[in-house]
């Protein structure tokens, strides 16, 4: 059996040729590829390679893998009528590592530097945040961006960060990976993602797994969170924030 990880790539196009040509099953795994924002990028490119090559892939595969209830739907919602199987992705928890001690108090943003991760509404919802009196955000904590570029979007989004917010209040840095990883988790306080769109997020998970409160937008299918899933906006994400931020140490 052939298993193919997401889709408009060449790589798993030729996979699923080889399946067909050899009499192989195959099972695909889109990892979001086909959520209704994600399709929403190079649309066009995509509704014509989704005509030429994907749907043909997809009629021939045995099964789907969804990683949650919504990205069953968007499968649906795209014509898809093969079976699907939604299988959550798991998480080794043995790396993490105790709490680190700290002076500054940091809330963590972990995840790609690219539009669809909502990173315009976090710049308005911690500008927003910086100005109320019952929350010492400026004062007490700073934000903390870290991830890897996606086409250039790490510059603009910084402009946008630098005209909304006070120097000082926020950091970006690049990506980390392996141990340097688990350190950054163990050393910052809270975790959040204002995603527009996500199929899983496996950040949400390891923020979780480090003993992080998060707060995560319904972009991505975490309804465990609580109240601490907020509505796609600024002012869902500045409410959980100031929950958070507001709260004391005991009950982060």
């Amino acid at each position: 059996v052939i298993i193919t990880h997401c889709n408009w790539m060449f790589p798993i196009w030729w996979a699923a040729h080889v399946a067909r040509k050899l009499g192989k099953p195959y099972v695909m795994m889109p990892h979001g590829s086909f959520a209704p924002e994600r399709l929403k990028v190079s649309a066009w490119k995509k509704r014509l390679v989704g005509w030429l090559v994907e749907r043909r892939n997809f009629k021939h595969a045995s099964a789907l893998v969804a990683t949650s209830e919504s990205e069953a739907k968007g499968l649906r919602q795209y014509g898809l009528r093969n079976p699907i199987h939604i299988m959550p992705i798991g998480l080794d928890i043995d790396p993490f590592l105790p709490p680190i001690e700290h002076e500054q108090k940091t809330l963590l943003y972990f995840s790609r530097i690219t539009p669809i991760k909502g990173l315009d509404l976090l710049a308005e919802a911690w500008a927003n945040l910086g100005v109320e009196k019952r929350c010492r955000c400026r004062e007490d904590w700073k934000l903390l961006l870290v991830g890897p570029d996606d086409r250039g979007y790490t510059e603009e989004i910084k402009r946008v960060f630098a005209e909304k917010c006070p120097a000082g209040s926020y950091e970006f840095r690049g990506p980390v990976f392996g141990s340097d990883k688990y350190k950054l988790l163990a050393s910052v306080d809270a975790m959040v993602l204002p995603t527009r769109s996500e199929n899983w997020s496996i950040a949400v998970a390891e923020g979780m797994a480090a003993g992080l409160p998060v707060v995560c937008t319904k972009g991505a299918p975490w309804p465990c969170l609580g109240e601490n899933w907020v509505d796609v906006s600024v002012e869902g994400i500045k409410s959980g924030l100031s929950r958070i931020l507001n709260a004391s140490d005991a009950v982060r």
